[in-house]
C-alpha cells in the first residue's frame, strides 16, 4: 500500500471476515482510505482474498469490503499478531462510503462528548481522564469538549449509566465487583444495546483482546493505552 498516498490513523474498529458460514471476528488497527491492519491468528498469506465486514457502532451499520492480504507481520510496541490488508476500490460508492468512514478520522465531533470511564485504579483514572480531556482538546480545539465521568467498579458503573446519559464507555475489563466482561454483557442487555464500548486491559493479563470481543466490545486498546489512538478510536465509533 502505498503510505504516502493513503495515510494510516491509528483507531481501532471491531471487524468480522471470512466465509458468511464461518465468520471471525477480530479489531482493525491503524485505518486509511487504502486499508488496514487487522490483528488475527488466522493463516492468512499475501494475496489472499478477504471479505471484510466493519461494524459501526449505533446506526452506522457494516459497510462490506472485499480486500487482500498485502503482508503478515506484527504492529506496534505490543507487537499484535495480523496482516496488513488493502481494500478493493474499485466499486466508486463503496470507496465513497470508506473515504466518508476515514474522514471522520479527521472532524471534530457535532457536539460535546460525554465519556463514562470504569477504571478501579482512582490515581490512573484521574491521570486518564486529564490526558483524554487533553487530547481532545488539542485536536478538536476548545470548541468541542469532552467531559469525563469515572466508575471504580462494574456495579458503579451500572448505576450511573441507568441515571445519566453517555455518548461512549470505555471499561477496564478488570473491574471489582462486577468484571469488564460481565458489565459489557449487561449493558447490551440491560440498558443499551447500541453504547459505543471501548474496553481495555493489560496485555499480561492474557488474551483479553479475544474477551473484549466476546462480550462485545467495540474496540479494544492494550494498556498502557495511547491517548491519540483512544480518541481516533471514539472520532470512528461516535461518527
Amino acid at each position: 500500500m502505498d503510505k504516502r498516498a493513503h495515510p494510516r490513523r491509528s483507531a481501532v474498529l471491531a471487524v468480522t471476515y471470512g466465509d458468511p458460514d464461518a465468520l471471525r471476528a477480530d479489531y482493525a488497527h491503524n485505518i486509511s482510505r487504502g486499508g488496514l491492519f487487522l490483528a488475527t491468528d488466522a493463516e492468512l498469506r499475501p494475496g489472499d482474498a478477504v471479505e471484510l465486514r466493519l461494524a459501526l457502532a449505533g446506526a452506522g451499520g457494516t459497510i462490506h469490503v472485499p480486500a487482500h492480504v498485502r503482508w503478515v507481520g506484527t504492529l506496534g510496541e505490543a507487537e499484535v499478531q495480523g496482516v496488513g490488508v488493502e481494500f478493493d476500490r474499485a466499486d466508486q460508492a463503496l470507496a465513497a462510503r470508506i473515504d466518508r468512514l476515514v474522514d471522520r478520522l479527521e472532524q471534530a465531533p457535532d457536539a460535546p462528548v460525554r465519556v463514562l470511564l470504569v477504571e478501579p485504579n482512582g490515581h490512573a483514572a484521574q491521570l486518564f481522564s486529564d490526558g483524554l480531556r487533553s487530547e481532545a482538546r488539542r485536536l478538536f480545539g476548545d470548541g468541542h469538549p469532552l467531559s469525563v465521568v469515572t466508575a471504580g467498579d462494574g456495579q458503579a458503573a451500572l448505576e450511573a449509566l441507568r441515571t445519566d446519559l453517555f455518548d461512549l464507555a470505555v471499561i477496564e475489563l478488570r473491574t471489582p465487583e462486577l468484571d469488564g466482561e460481565a458489565l459489557i454483557d449487561r449493558i447490551r442487555h440491560e440498558v443499551d444495546p447500541g453504547l459505543p464500548i471501548i474496553a481495555t486491559a493489560r496485555a499480561e493479563d492474557g488474551d483479553e483482546r479475544q474477551v473484549a470481543l466476546r462480550a462485545g466490545a467495540d474496540a479494544f486498546l492494550p494498556k498502557p493505552v495511547q491517548l491519540r489512538t483512544l480518541v481516533n478510536s471514539i472520532r470512528l465509533l461516535l461518527g
